[in-house]
């Protein structure tokens, strides 16, 4: 649905995710929605230059969140 605004389907997944849980990261992504896992990384990478999800490493996971700066 969201598809044609944002341009892919993974952006419309990303989205819905981080919406429902406010953060997560691309292999928690990816399994839930069965979608490659390269796609899900490559669209929070997208969001994360567009300054709209900052990311953080917790061990080694890098963790994805809504950017609270973020007008």
């Amino acid at each position: 649905m969201l598809n044609k605004l944002f341009g892919s389907r993974s952006a419309e997944w990303v989205l819905y995710y981080m919406l429902a849980y406010n953060k997560g990261y691309a292999t928690g992504i990816s399994t839930i929605f069965g979608v490659s896992l390269n796609a899900i990384q490559k669209q929070l990478i997208k969001f994360e230059e567009a300054g709209i999800f900052v990311s953080f490493l917790e061990g080694r996971t890098r963790i994805f969140t809504w950017n609270p700066r973020y007008p």
